[in-house]
Protein backbone atom coordinates (compact mmCIF):
# COMPACT_ATOMS: atom_id res chain seq x y z
CA UNK A 1 0.00 0.00 0.00
CA UNK A 2 2.06 3.26 -0.78
CA UNK A 3 1.17 6.49 1.17
CA UNK A 4 -0.71 9.20 -0.32
CA UNK A 5 1.40 12.86 -1.59
CA UNK A 6 0.18 14.49 1.61
CA UNK A 7 1.13 11.65 4.13
CA UNK A 8 4.85 11.48 2.16
CA UNK A 9 5.11 15.22 2.15
CA UNK A 10 4.50 15.50 6.10
CA UNK A 11 6.63 12.76 6.78
CA UNK A 12 9.84 14.10 4.58
CA UNK A 13 9.16 17.26 6.43
CA UNK A 14 9.65 15.80 9.80
CA UNK A 15 12.55 14.10 8.54
CA UNK A 16 13.79 16.91 7.68
CA UNK A 17 13.45 18.81 10.30
CA UNK A 18 15.65 16.40 12.33
CA UNK A 19 14.96 15.69 16.61
CA UNK A 20 14.22 18.30 18.66
CA UNK A 21 16.26 20.69 19.74
CA UNK A 22 16.70 21.39 23.78
CA UNK A 23 13.28 23.26 25.16
CA UNK A 24 13.75 26.81 25.33
CA UNK A 25 14.84 28.09 29.08
CA UNK A 26 11.95 28.65 31.02
CA UNK A 27 11.52 32.52 31.38
CA UNK A 28 10.54 33.55 35.14
CA UNK A 29 6.65 34.70 35.24
CA UNK A 30 6.05 37.84 36.71
CA UNK A 31 4.19 38.17 39.80
CA UNK A 32 1.00 39.40 39.51
CA UNK A 33 0.83 39.72 43.23
CA UNK A 34 2.27 43.40 44.39
CA UNK A 35 2.89 41.86 47.93
CA UNK A 36 5.87 39.21 46.08
CA UNK A 37 8.85 40.57 47.19
CA UNK A 38 7.82 42.79 50.49
CA UNK A 39 10.54 44.02 52.38
CA UNK A 40 10.32 44.75 55.96
CA UNK A 41 11.27 47.80 57.46
CA UNK A 42 11.65 49.69 60.76
CA UNK A 43 8.55 50.07 61.86
CA UNK A 44 8.90 54.19 61.54
CA UNK A 45 8.87 53.73 57.75
CA UNK A 46 5.75 51.42 57.67
CA UNK A 47 3.86 53.05 60.52
CA UNK A 48 2.98 57.10 59.89
CA UNK A 49 0.12 59.17 60.10
CA UNK A 50 -0.25 62.05 57.67
CA UNK A 51 -3.16 63.54 55.37
CA UNK A 52 -3.92 62.06 52.10
CA UNK A 53 -3.04 64.51 49.14
CA UNK A 54 -3.39 62.40 45.92
CA UNK A 55 -5.71 59.66 45.34
CA UNK A 56 -4.96 57.17 42.56
CA UNK A 57 -7.28 54.00 41.81
CA UNK A 58 -6.03 51.39 40.00
CA UNK A 59 -8.50 48.48 39.73
CA UNK A 60 -8.65 46.83 42.84
CA UNK A 61 -5.83 49.02 44.76
CA UNK A 62 -5.62 52.77 45.51
CA UNK A 63 -2.51 54.59 45.72
CA UNK A 64 -2.36 57.61 48.40
CA UNK A 65 0.05 60.50 47.99
CA UNK A 66 0.64 60.83 52.10
CA UNK A 67 2.07 64.12 53.59
CA UNK A 68 3.85 62.87 56.58
CA UNK A 69 4.39 64.98 59.92
CA UNK A 70 7.85 66.02 58.39
CA UNK A 71 6.56 66.97 54.95
CA UNK A 72 7.59 64.39 53.20
CA UNK A 73 5.18 62.65 50.25
CA UNK A 74 5.42 59.13 51.07
CA UNK A 75 3.26 56.89 48.45
CA UNK A 76 0.61 54.00 50.06
CA UNK A 77 -0.66 50.95 48.29
CA UNK A 78 -4.02 49.55 50.01
CA UNK A 79 -6.78 47.68 49.19
CA UNK A 80 -10.57 49.39 48.13
CA UNK A 81 -10.92 52.92 47.33
CA UNK A 82 -8.80 54.45 50.16
CA UNK A 83 -9.80 57.43 52.03
CA UNK A 84 -10.83 60.57 49.81
CA UNK A 85 -7.91 63.83 49.55
CA UNK A 86 -7.59 65.68 52.76
CA UNK A 87 -8.27 62.87 54.91
CA UNK A 88 -6.29 62.33 58.34
CA UNK A 89 -4.82 58.79 58.00
CA UNK A 90 -2.56 56.59 59.84
CA UNK A 91 -0.80 54.11 57.75
CA UNK A 92 -0.06 50.54 59.16
CA UNK A 93 2.00 48.87 56.38
CA UNK A 94 3.07 45.47 56.35
CA UNK A 95 6.06 45.88 54.38
CA UNK A 96 7.24 48.02 51.80
CA UNK A 97 8.66 48.17 47.95
CA UNK A 98 11.35 50.00 46.22
CA UNK A 99 10.83 50.84 42.61
CA UNK A 100 7.70 49.02 42.14
CA UNK A 101 6.53 49.23 38.76
CA UNK A 102 2.31 49.71 38.65
CA UNK A 103 1.68 48.36 35.55
CA UNK A 104 -1.93 49.40 35.90
CA UNK A 105 -0.64 53.17 36.31
CA UNK A 106 2.31 52.68 33.91
CA UNK A 107 4.83 54.00 36.45
CA UNK A 108 7.86 53.68 39.16
CA UNK A 109 7.21 54.74 42.59
CA UNK A 110 10.47 54.92 44.44
CA UNK A 111 9.24 53.47 47.94
CA UNK A 112 5.68 52.19 48.43
CA UNK A 113 4.21 51.06 51.34
CA UNK A 114 1.64 48.66 50.91
CA UNK A 115 -1.16 48.29 53.95
CA UNK A 116 -4.19 49.85 55.10
CA UNK A 117 -4.41 53.39 55.55
CA UNK A 118 -7.47 54.16 58.49
CA UNK A 119 -8.95 57.51 59.11
CA UNK A 120 -7.24 59.20 62.37
CA UNK A 121 -10.72 60.75 63.09
CA UNK A 122 -13.12 57.82 62.13
CA UNK A 123 -16.67 59.75 63.49
CA UNK A 124 -15.59 62.70 61.29
CA UNK A 125 -16.73 62.61 57.58
CA UNK A 126 -13.86 63.42 55.45
CA UNK A 127 -14.31 64.73 51.83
Amino acid sequence: MSMSRPLRLAAALLLACGPAGPPAPARPVPSANPLAGLETAPAGALRFAGRVETSLAAGPYTYLGVRDGDGALRWVATMGAGQPVGAEVEVRGVGLRKGFRSPRLGRVFDTIVFGPAVPLHPHTRQG
